[in-house]
């Protein structure tokens, strides 16, 4: 071992505290990448098995991008982070280096002996990380693949049978992904020391030897103004002045916390994102499942569409066979939405319908609005004829529709009901130039339009009527039972459905609602799992700099506490001194951080395509957390390094060279 390794190794056993930390962030982020590269390997392979082909390089490469862009953010922030550690190094032993540069040594050995530290750091730390990598992708292989298959064992997931078979994960561990990631850590490593280590070479050593490299200021750069001096006293303008004497270490720590609370906020912005699509993805009634039946539009051979219609005796013996399971309430929607569109007088048009249509041709004297009709089974028709106060046989308009305005979505009224001439409406359905009225003798608005309704009729406005010939059947049922109902539902619709012998068979469906939602919260929890631990283990890495630096700051300042306890501060003074430094330190990290997550976060809400579908909520919860936590990181990790001073005498601290 060489004269410059040697004097590496005797700093990384001196300063054993920083290399300790230092090392947990090389390890942490050497885990990272062999987690993320194994991941983009396992997924490869279940592509290949899953097409049956090997995938060519081109394809391989557009797989792989994930796994590099996630890729180049670690690298990025264990770069920002590992550097800051060997930064510190280097500023300690800047003397150390001018007396070196005296003695003969070159620029070049300079800056060897600090990439020697990160050499003999990841020695140790890229080892404990690639296993660490391993075991993580292991986990995480496990919960995919067992996510995957409940998945598709409930038709959450709808595959081809031979996809829904062989569909899964595999733990992958090539010796080209070990090798990628051991490259790319010590590659991270070394750049990481390579940055602070340029700059210490270039330090004359007449300066060096001074100590004056790092520290450059004048007396208005250190001035503190007469309101921190008002609010925080003698102890409060003393930590500002330090602060301003120590900026390097002072930037570093702000821009790791910085980077801890934009990653933290982001995440937090992901998870009620996901949670809000879900929700747009269920349905809005109270029902744990559904069946259905409909015919396929067919053509006939001069291209007019053929309708054709449910039996509707069969629709009632089928709503009375599933009555038949225990404890199951259910509701018959049958709907037609093969209808033009109808125009309607401007006056006619619900004001916040019309402010939104309107906006696009405000000088339009009508509107086309869209319209289906809803057959309910008997029970339910009639319990909606008593709601909206009419008599059985009436036409009944479901006055609702729902706006998304500035990403905000309501429900509004559809129409001024008193406004529809001779509360009669003339309706053509599509591809036929078959034409019919409707009166209206009754609506139903806001909350008194059943949830079902709402659920079943996705297009335009709806119309209940007594019957007519629907080409759509939905069953919709409250059941504890949730699994066992959709099996015998999709056996008696299978059993009793409608002769057919047309090209376009008919199409049934069954549908487990409860286990979807249990499924689609399972995956957004999965996701969110994966995203916090990434996004964490990101976070930790910030950490552990900060700990590094505030630790080393405050042990290299022994000597100036001695000083200021032997003119007279007392130990509660440098303590409230030190309090105060984490107090700014935090607060300037949270002015940086808050507002770069918050603008994170809001650019993900746009990335998402999300602003005409659910409303961007302010992430308050992150936010708080984020304050609490930087507080409590700083102040903790200050009382913990200034606790370790007080064993020291004020004699010793004084004669010491470095503080160390």
């Amino acid at each position: 071992m060489n004269l410059m390794a040697r004097l590496a190794l005797s700093q990384l056993k001196v300063n054993r505290t920083r290399s300790g930390w230092t090392l947990f962030g090389i390890a942490l982020s050497a885990a990272m990448l062999t987690a993320v590269f194994g991941f983009a390997a396992s997924a490869k392979e279940a592509m290949e098995l899953v097409l049956g082909i090997d995938i060519d390089i081109t394809r391989s490469l557009a797989l792989l991008s994930l796994g590099s862009i996630l890729g180049l953010i670690i690298i990025s922030c264990a770069v920002i982070v590992i550097s800051n550690a060997f930064r510190i190094s280097a500023g300690e032993r800047t003397r150390q280096f001018g007396i070196l540069k005296s003695a003969g040594a070159t620029s070049e050995q300079i800056s060897q002996s600090v990439l020697y530290e990160g050499l003999l750091l990841s020695v140790i730390a890229i080892p404990i990380g690639i296993i660490s990598g391993l075991l993580i992708e292991l986990a995480g292989i496990s919960i995919i693949s067992f996510l995957i298959r409940s998945l598709v064992e409930d038709k959450v997931l709808r595959l081809g049978q031979q996809a829904a078979a062989e569909i899964r994960l595999h733990f992958s561990a090539p010796i080209p992904v070990l090798v990628a990631a051991i490259a790319a850590s010590l590659g991270t490593v070394l750049i990481s020391a390579w940055l602070p280590a340029r700059k210490a070479a270039r330090i004359p050593a007449i300066e060096a030897i001074r100590s004056t490299g790092e520290v450059s200021l004048s007396r208005r750069d250190v001035s503190v103004s007469r309101l921190t001096q008002a609010l925080f006293g003698f102890e409060g303008t003393l930590a500002a002045k330090s602060l301003k004497r120590n900026r390097r270490n002072f930037r570093a720590t702000v821009l790791s916390l910085s980077i801890c609370i934009v990653l933290l906020v982001s995440a937090s912005s992901i998870g009620n994102l996901m949670k809000k699509v879900t929700g747009l993805m269920l349905p809005t009634m109270d029902a744990t499942a559904t069946a259905s039946m409909n015919f396929p539009i067919e053509y006939d051979n001069g291209g007019n569409i053929i309708y054709k219609t449910l039996d509707q005796q069969k629709i009632k013996q089928i709503t009375e066979l599933l009555r038949e399971y225990p404890e199951t309430a259910i509701i018959n929607v049958n709907t037609f939405s093969a209808l033009s569109p109808v125009s309607l007088p401007r006056e006619a048009i619900g004001d916040r319908m019309l402010k939104l249509i309107g906006s696009l041709h405000p000088n339009d004297a009508s509107y086309d609005i869209g319209f289906t009709l809803v057959t309910l089974d008997d029970k339910s028709y009639a319990k909606t004829c008593e709601l909206a106060n009419v008599p059985l046989g009436s036409n009944i308009l479901a006055n609702i529709v729902r706006i998304t305005e500035r990403g905000s979505t309501s429900e509004s009224n559809a129409l001024n009901f008193d406004q529809v001439k001779s509360k009669v409406i003339s309706l053509t359905k599509d591809g036929t130039g078959e034409t019919f009225s409707l009166s209206i003798d009754g609506e139903l608005s806001g909350s008194n339009v059943p949830k079902e309704i709402r659920y079943a009729t996705s297009y335009g406005t709806a119309i209940i009527v007594p019957s007519f010939d629907a080409t759509f059947s939905t069953w919709i049922a409250k059941v504890e039972d949730s699994a066992g109902f959709t099996d015998y539902a999709s056996e008696v619709l299978h059993n009793n459905a409608p002769d057919d012998s047309s090209e376009l068979p008919l199409q049934i469906l069954s549908q487990d609602i409860a286990a979807q939602m249990a499924r689609m919260d399972a995956t957004v929890d999965t996701v969110m799992l994966f995203t916090y631990g990434f996004v964490g283990m990101l976070a930790l890495m910030a950490i552990a700099s900060v700990i590094s630096a505030i630790s080393t700051n405050v042990r290299s300042r022994s000597k100036e506490f001695a000083v200021l306890e032997s003119v007279g501060m007392t130990r509660d003074g440098v303590s409230r001194m030190l309090s105060l430094e984490s107090a700014l330190c935090s607060l300037r990290s949270l002015a940086f951080g808050i507002p770069l997550g918050l603008a994170a976060s809001f650019a993900l809400y746009h990335a998402m395509g999300l602003a005409a579908e659910v409303e961007y909520s302010f992430p308050w919860l992150a936010v708080s957390q984020c304050v609490l936590g930087v507080f409590f990181v700083t102040w903790a990790t200050m009382r913990y390094a200034a606790s370790r001073l007080k064993r020291e005498s004020i004699v010793s601290a004084m004669l010491s060279s470095d503080g160390a």
